[in-house]
């Protein structure tokens, strides 16, 4: 019986906890926010992403503040109250154009009481800072031309020795972002030879500038221990030809293959390919991993993306 009352007993301490988990939060809206969960902390979701927290809610309820960031500029929309959906908290775009409370103590307030005055909520309000984040603009340093992969840098195009036109707001701490590099310098560019690399660096407070350096693509860049037999198999039913990188000039009917000692990097290679598909000149990005253990390159349509028609 003592057991059985123990084991009701833990049950009921813990369902909160199984019912209320760590919850999470999702950005719908096309503006990068920032969330600052009360008994938690402040944390920034770009558009479109979502992440886990860790707040846990008792009772499914969840107050926070919210702070749209526009266009370089910070739009305070103030407190809010809400319960959680699914263990979920989403924003919207129709949620960036509700004002909310002053404070997290008006949330609770009687509704016949006054508002705040003006020197409250100044004394309340964020500095113009976000206070886990930092505005960085992006430099690159290297001898060559760079595109940024993800969030929050995603759709910024550098080439040697430019400056982002705009800040970016980064958050503070641990930041990893996947660049794609033309393999060749500048000044001699084919356009056709590409690799990517992953940019690790802590963004510190009142940091203003993120600068890419080559050590920072170095990485990727190491050889596979010089020249080796590589067979490249075409799975297109069609004639394909390579026409950048340690391949270029390869040609290669369907289904048959082309064989010969080439130079490959290790990690992500991308290469240009050209085909004629019902008449039409196509050019495309074929890419692949390599590593030490390879030497049949498939070309495929897995293995191929942004192919648009040439003349």
């Amino acid at each position: 019986m003592k057991k059985t009352l123990l084991v009701l007993a833990l049950a009921a301490c813990l369902a909160p906890v199984a019912l209320f988990g760590q919850a999470k939060l999702e950005n719908s809206s096309g503006a990068t926010i920032q969330v600052s969960i009360k008994g938690d902390k402040s944390y920034i979701l770009y558009p479109n992403s979502s992440l886990t927290t860790s707040f846990r809610s008792p009772n499914g309820q969840v107050e926070f503040r919210l702070i749209a960031l526009i266009a370089g500029s910070q739009k305070d929309l103030g407190y809010f109250s809400r319960a959680l959906e699914k263990g979920k908290l989403v924003i919207t775009d129709a949620d960036l154009s509700r004002p909310g409370a002053a404070s997290f103590a008006a949330l609770s307030a009687p509704a016949a009481s006054s508002a705040p005055s003006a020197a409250a909520r100044a004394a309340s309000a964020y500095p113009s800072a976000s206070s886990s984040a930092e505005w960085c603009f992006i430099i690159d340093s290297t001898d060559n031309r760079l595109e940024m992969l993800e969030a929050p840098f995603r759709g910024i195009a550098l080439k040697a020795g430019q400056k982002s036109k705009d800040s970016v707001l980064v958050p503070r701490g641990l930041l990893q972002t996947t660049l794609l590099y033309d393999i060749d310098p500048d000044e001699n560019s084919t356009g056709r030879n590409y690799a990517q690399a992953v940019y690790s660096k802590i963004i510190v407070q009142s940091q203003k500038f993120i600068v890419i350096k080559e050590a920072d693509l170095l990485f990727s860049s190491f050889s596979s221990g010089g020249q080796r037999k590589f067979i490249l198999v075409n799975k297109f039913p069609f004639k394909v030809v390579v026409t950048g990188g340690p391949f270029a000039g390869a040609a290669i009917s369907p289904d048959r293959r082309w064989q010969g000692k080439k130079e490959l990097m290790y990690g992500f290679n991308s290469y240009s390919i050209q085909y004629i598909r019902n008449g039409i000149k196509y050019q495309a990005n074929w890419e692949l991993i390599a590593t030490p253990s390879d030497c049949v390159l498939y070309i495929s349509p897995e293995t191929v993306s942004g192919e648009i028609a040439i003349k």
